[in-house]
Order: C-alpha cells, then sequence, then structure tokens
C-alpha cells in the first residue's frame, strides 16, 4: 500500500532563538544553535512517501565515516560585527510576524556583512525553504554547516532539504550527526527513517526512529507497519495499524483504506 504522507504531516525548519545575544556577549561563544527551540511557523509540504520494499531485514546503510563534530578555531575567534547582528534581529523580527519577503532581505543582509555569520546562513535557509527555494536553501544550511559543524539545527534542516530534493544517500549522515548533538529533535528522525527506506537501508533502523517519531507524526505508525510486513511480523504490523487509528482524526482521508488494510491482516 501507497500511503501519501508529509514530514510532520507539515514541516519544521529549526531557526536559531536567543543567539543573537549570544554573539552580542561574546566572541568566543560557539556559533551553535544555543537554545534554538523555538522553530519557525509549519510549512505545507506533501511528500510522495517511497515504496517500503526491503530486499531483506539486514539490508547494509552506507554509512559515511563520521567522527565528532568540532568548530573551527576560526568559529571560535569570530565576532559578529553589530551592523550584521542588527540585520540578524530584524530579520528574526520579521519571521516572527511572518513577513518573509522582510527576513530574507534581513538575513541576506547579514551575510553580504558577515559572510561567516553561521546563524544568518541557517535562518536565510529556512526563509529560502518557506519559500520554496528549496536548492537555495540546501546551500545556506551547508555553509552553515561548514562554519559550525555542531550545529544541530543546520545539520538537521539540512538533511530535510536533501531529502526533500531526493538526496537520500547524502541526508542520512547528516541526520545522523543532528542526532548524535540532538536525539529530540524528532523531525529529523523520521527524515532519517524515510530515507533509509528510500535507500534500502537498515530496516531495523528505520523502525526504531519510526517508533521515536509516531508521537509527533502518527503517519510514521503506518510507514512502519509497512515495513512490518514486509519482513513477516504481520501481528506487529497489524498493532501499528491500530495505534495509528486511534490517533487519527475521525476525518481523515486515509482511514477507510488502513481499517481494510488491519482486516486484512487479522484474518
Amino acid at each position: 500500500m501507497k500511503v501519501r504522507v508529509s514530514l510532520l504531516g507539515l514541516i519544521f525548519f529549526i531557526s536559531v532563538t536567543g543567539s543573537a545575544q549570544t554573539f552580542h556577549d561574546s566572541e568566543s561563544r560557539q556559533q551553535q544553535n544555543v537554545g534554538y527551540s523555538d522553530p519557525f511557523d509549519t510549512m505545507d509540504i506533501q511528500i510522495e512517501h517511497p515504496a517500503a520494499n526491503w530486499p531483506n531485514n539486514n539490508s547494509p546503510v552506507r554509512r559515511s565515516n563520521e567522527s565528532a563534530a568540532t568548530v573551527s578555531f576560526q568559529q571560535l575567534q569570530h565576532k559578529v560585527p553589530k551592523q550584521a547582528l542588527k540585520e540578524y534581529k530584524k530579520g528574526r523580527a520579521a519571521s516572527a510576524k511572518g513577513d518573509k519577503e522582510s527576513a530574507l532581505d534581513h538575513f541576506q543582509n547579514a551575510v553580504q556583512i558577515d559572510a561567516d555569520f553561521a546563524n544568518a546562513h541557517n535562518d536565510l535557509g529556512v526563509v529560502l525553504a518557506k519559500l520554496g527555494n528549496t536548492d537555495e536553501a540546501a546551500e545556506e544550511f551547508q555553509k552553515a554547516v561548514e562554519l559550525a559543524p555542531n550545529h544541530a539545527a543546520a545539520l538537521g534542516n539540512l538533511s530535510l532539504t536533501l531529502y526533500m530534493l531526493t538526496r537520500y544517500h547524502d541526508a542520512l549522515p547528516l541526520a545522523r550527526r543532528a542526532l548524535k548533538l540532538d536525539p529530540n529533535l524528532i523531525y529529523v528522525r523520521y527524515v532519517l527513517a524515510l530515507s533509509l527506506i528510500a535507500e534500502h537501508g537498515d530496516s531495523k533502523e528505520a523502525l526504531e526512529n519510526l517508533e521515536l517519531a509516531a508521537p509527533q507524526f502518527p503517519e510514521a505508525r503506518v510507514i512502519a507497519s509497512n515495513i512490518l510486513v514486509q519482513i513477516g511480523r504481520r501481528d506487529d504490523a497489524a498493532s501499528e495499524l491500530e495505534a495509528y487509528l486511534r490517533s487519527a482524526p475521525k476525518a481523515e482521508s486515509s482511514r477507510q483504506e488502513i481499517e481494510i488494510r488491519l482486516a486484512q491482516l487479522r484474518q
């Protein structure tokens, strides 16, 4: 069964809050995601989920050689110019009001003044993504990661944009890096699971991340059910659909189809 899902139902791109004061206070502070827990508004993007056809339960995942990320000496010594910080604050204020075009202008000004302003590159990427400029957004997230390798928000955002660009193999190591830095980035767990499915990767790792993502993304249970059927765990697959139906709205368009699927599994 092919299920149309969206990441989070809606997609979060994580911006950095509280960072302006961090940069202002100390030039030696790392440019990373200190206090970024307040995400930007959500953005409706529907993603056609790849079919969960697993060759076998032990399909290998192509992993990159991931060592612990570190912040460069340049970043430790970097001080954001006052004018760049001023533009960044204006961009944050515009974003909070939902004025994407104004936010775009201010974040672009910030990175033009200071090309090494990692948080500004990340938040510029957020706005670009919301405006539908996914390729340009990925470039900005990449710049933020290059400047601040421990920037969990930028890593997560980059993994999401690469998934949207169908670059699943490239999204995988970035999602894992983001989760090592912040295991609570639930949307990244969903990105990781979907990327593994698209790459015919490790079903166990995909199922683990779908389980962790399910409280926030109920569709994850439907996807997990598909995988469980593929690997012969029909009872567990049925349990996932039952859990989804308990949490799904009564008016959910796919509800009847899922109820039929559940009945078939329980035969």
